[in-house]
C-alpha cells in the first residue's frame, strides 16, 4: 500500500529548519505507517526538485543548502522511485480534474497532484504539519464535472500525526484497502440482465450481445451505458474506478464499441481486481 504527499503542505514555510524539523517528523510517521499497517512506499511528485518550499527556495536548493546528515534523512523519504506519475500512469490527466481551496492560506482554487491521486488512487495523503489546516484528518478537495458551477466536493485521508494513525475510521479505510476481498453480486442473472442500459445509438446490437456475456461474470451488477466511439484504442479496460465502475472496449470492432459497467467493487484495488477478471475471460 502506498501514500501520496500533498505538495501543498509546503505553503506558507518561512525557514529552512523549521521545514527540516517537520520533514524528519513527516518520515516518522510514515515508518508508524509502515510499522502498523504495511504501507510500503511514500509517493512524491517526480519534478519535486523545483517546487517552491519555502519563500525563497525550491526544493533542490533547499536540500542543497541542508548539511550531509540532514540531506541523507531526506533524500531516504523523498528520492525513490516509483514518483506519483508512474504510479498514476494513464491516469495521470485525471489529476486536472482536481483543485483545492483555502482561505486560510489564501488559496482561490490551486491544483493538488497529491490530494487528487489520493482521491483517484484510493490511498491516504501525508501532510507537512506547520499549519493546523494540513493537521486535518481528513482533507476537502473539489472535482471538476461536465457542470461547471456545481464541483464534487470529494474528502481525502490525511496522515499527519500518530493520533490519526489510531483513529477508527482511519483504521476501517486501511483494512478496506488492504483486504482484497471480492463479493459476487447478490442479484440474479435474470435480474442483472434487466440493468443493461445502453444510449440509442449506432452499435447498439453488438454492445447488447456482449453485455449479455459479461453480465454473467459474478461480480458484475449492470451495464449502466455505452461509451464514445475508441477505434484507436487496443485496451480492453479503459479506465478502474474506486467507486466500482469499470470503462470497456470491445478494440476488436473496428469502430472501437465500448460501455460503462457496474462491479461489486468496494475500492479501487478490488475494482482492478475484477478488471483483470474481465479481462482475462473477455479480452481478444
Amino acid at each position: 500500500m502506498y501514500l501520496v504527499f500533498n505538495e501543498l503542505s509546503f505553503l506558507e514555510y518561512k525557514n529552512s529548519s523549521e521545514l527540516l524539523g517537520n520533514f524528519i517528523a513527516m518520515g516518522n510517521i510514515f515508518n508508524k505507517a509502515k510499522d502498523t499497517y504495511g504501507f510500503t512506499h511514500l509517493l512524491f511528485p517526480c519534478n519535486l526538485s523545483v517546487i517552491q518550499v519555502t519563500q525563497e527556495q525550491k526544493f533542490v536548493e533547499w536540500l542543497g543548502g541542508l548539511n550531509t546528515g540532514e540531506k541523507n534523512k531526506i533524500c531516504a523519504i523523498a528520492n525513490k522511485r516509483p514518483f506519483t506519475e508512474d504510479y498514476l500512469g494513464d491516469k495521470k490527466d485525471e489529476t486536472l480534474k482536481y483543485y483545492f481551496v483555502s482561505a486560510a492560506l489564501n488559496i482561490e482554487q490551486e491544483y493538488c497532484d497529491g490530494l487528487a491521486t489520493a482521491d483517484i488512487m484510493d490511498i491516504p495523503s501525508i501532510s507537512l504539519t506547520h499549519n493546523e489546516i494540513w493537521k486535518n484528518r481528513n482533507l476537502k478537495i473539489f472535482k471538476e464535472t461536465d457542470d461547471v458551477e456545481n464541483p464534487e466536493s470529494v474528502f481525502v485521508h490525511n496522515v499527519a500525526s500518530d493520533e490519526v494513525l489510531l483513529c477508527d475510521d482511519f483504521k476501517d479505510f486501511c483494512e478496506s484497502i488492504s483486504n482484497i476481498e471480492l463479493v459476487p453480486a447478490t442479484l440474479s442473472f435474470e435480474e442483472r440482465k434487466r440493468n443493461i442500459h445502453f444510449r440509442d445509438d449506432h452499435g447498439t446490437d453488438v454492445l447488447q450481445k456482449f453485455a449479455e456475456r459479461i453480465i454473467r461474470n459474478d461480480y458484475v451488477e449492470a451495464v449502466i451505458n455505452s461509451l464514445p466511439f475508441n477505434n484507436k484504442t487496443s485496451r480492453f479496460i479503459r479506465r478502474v474506478y474506486k467507486s466500482g465502475l469499470i470503462e470497456i472496449v470491445l478494440h476488436w470492432e473496428d469502430s472501437g464499441f465500448g460501455m460503462v459497467i457496474q462491479t461489486t467493487g468496494r475500492n479501487y484495488r478490488e475494482t482492478e481486481a475484477i478488471a483483470n477478471i474481465l479481462k482475462e475471460e473477455f479480452d481478444k
